[in-house]
């Protein structure tokens, strides 16, 4: 039973040997291998992505308190009063946690795009080369 394939394989042992000027795939997920030296200590380096999250939050945080201490002033000026003052406080802190975490995931997300598509993402331990998987 002869069969046609075009990938290589050791005969004694009938495991894949995935060829060294492609990306080798394990399930759904491509595990990098250096263009250079053809090694498999890669690090995937996610910079961009670090630092959109960060700055997300941070700008997300901020203009939240920002909008929560405007609506503070408004408010305490109409109503006074410890439980007031309370309710505001609560209020501030709740919108700069939520509005924070959904700039976080907004910056993430961005920063995996340009990771992806402009950064060189990739480093190779055996080498030190830097570079990206580029999508065709």
């Amino acid at each position: 039973m002869s069969q046609n394939r075009s990938q290589s394989f050791d005969d004694e042992e009938d495991n894949y040997i995935p060829p060294h000027d492609a990306q080798s795939f394990h399930g759904q997920m491509p595990i990098p291998v250096c263009p250079k030296c053809h090694s498999l200590r890669i690090e995937t380096r996610n910079r961009a992505r670090r630092l959109g999250g960060a700055i997300g939050a941070l700008s997300g945080a901020a203009s939240a308190m920002l909008a929560a201490s405007a609506k503070a002033r408004a408010v305490a000026g109409l109503a006074g009063g410890p439980g007031a003052a309370f309710s505001i406080i609560t209020s501030s802190v709740l919108a700069a946690l939520i509005s924070g975490a959904a700039s976080s995931a907004t910056g993430v997300k961005l920063g995996e795009v340009i990771d992806e598509k402009i950064l060189n993402n990739y480093l190779c331990h055996s080498c030190g080369n830097t570079f990206s998987l580029k999508h065709s």
